[in-house]
């Protein structure tokens, strides 16, 4: 049993690799000001999206497909699927967050998506699509600012990545059959291309490159450039998302707080009670903090590759998940604030509790 004092030399290592960068601590600017170029280019150059969108390969937008692929690679690549043998040395902070991600989560999107946005169903879509696909990747970012668990984190996040290819199309195709008939075999192959292909892809290629550079040249030079990559990828997703959603956003701006208002009360309740349950069951704070941060995230690229490949870049759907990735980016900010501030006065003192510590 380790107490917070010396997990925090257990993961000092694993802090070291996990650094936020110009892109991703000014997340929310980059996407706000793409999303605005994407707006304006629809709108000053309407012919620029209608020549996007005839770029189609077997009805699916080409542009949008590379753009996706090389979001969903970079995080494929950096999962450590290893560590996930450490689950069995904490197992209930890892059930608890898994419960939240694959259980509570989905109904929980989708009831509040069903009931507020029932005028809307592509709106209700693009939601439950951003409540059944947990964060494999940016969490880990969130998770070291907060001072959480990197062990745990890293845990958690690959045995999520593997669930995903297992529970992700299923549930989408539970939660969204309630609105349109989805065949199943297209979430399948969304899913096998968005997910499986960049993970074969990305597996072969780090191989290679520990083969030929070693584990260590990966992490500090391979690595950085890849989370760029994906970065620029998700841009440039969304000038062209934004670029065929600018005449809704102009013209209907209710439907933006419509949208919003599901997805801030959805974060309100998540972050609050499994916060709430992981103190109560008197995990340390890291364990906590981790536990919430990831049991709270939604994987956005996933869910806007699916909408897209279901409904189309112009659809109701896609634009719902869009507006998903905004607003992630400052509500994790601002979780992470009220953590920090919460940690003297809930965790003044160790605490040592029946739970094996995944610090240790």
């Amino acid at each position: 049993m380790t107490n917070e004092s010396e997990s925090q030399l257990s993961n000092s290592d694993y802090e070291e690799s996990v650094q936020m960068g110009l892109f991703e601590k000014y997340l929310t600017l980059w996407i706000l000001s793409f999303m605005i170029l994407g707006i304006l280019l629809g709108w000053l150059f309407p012919a620029f999206a209608l020549t996007l969108a005839g770029l189609q390969f077997a009805g699916f937008s080409i542009p949008i497909a590379i753009c996706l692929f090389f979001m969903m690679f970079p995080t494929l690549i950096n999962i450590e699927y290893g560590e996930i043998k450490n689950a069995i040395k904490f197992p209930k902070p890892l059930i608890i967050t898994l419960v939240a991600n694959w259980i509570v989560n989905p109904f929980l999107g989708f009831l509040l998506a069903s009931t507020i946005l029932a005028a809307n169903p592509g709106y209700a879509i693009g939601v439950i699509l951003l409540a059944v696909s947990p964060c494999t990747a940016m969490v880990l970012f969130w998770n070291k600012f907060a001072k959480g668990n990197i062990n745990l984190g890293l845990v958690i996040t690959s045995i999520n990545s593997i669930l995903i290819l297992l529970l992700y199309a299923p549930l989408a195709s539970f939660f969204i059959g309630f609105y349109v008939t989805v065949p199943f075999i297209t979430l399948l192959f969304g899913t096998m291309f968005f997910l499986v292909l960049p993970l074969v892809t990305g597996i072969i290629v780090k191989r290679h490159v520990y083969n030929t550079r070693g584990q260590d040249w990966y992490g500090r030079n391979f690595k950085p450039v890849l989370d760029k990559i994906a970065i620029v990828a998700l841009l440039i997703t969304l000038i062209v998302l934004f670029s065929f959603q600018g005449q809704v956003i102009l013209t209907q701006p209710l439907d933006v707080l419509w949208i919003s208002s599901v997805l801030l009360l959805n974060y309100a309740i998540m972050f609050t009670s499994v916060f709430f349950v992981c103190y109560k069951l008197n995990f340390t704070y890291k364990q906590t903090v981790t536990s919430t941060i990831i049991a709270c995230s939604s994987h956005f690229e996933i869910a806007i590759a699916t909408a897209i490949l279901l409904f189309g870049p112009g659809s109701a759907a896609a634009f719902a998940t869009v507006i998903g990735v905004l607003w992630e980016v400052p509500l994790m900010v601002a979780f992470i604030k009220i953590a920090l501030r919460l940690k003297p006065k809930l965790w003044s003192e160790p605490i040592h509790t029946s739970i094996k510590s995944a610090d240790s």
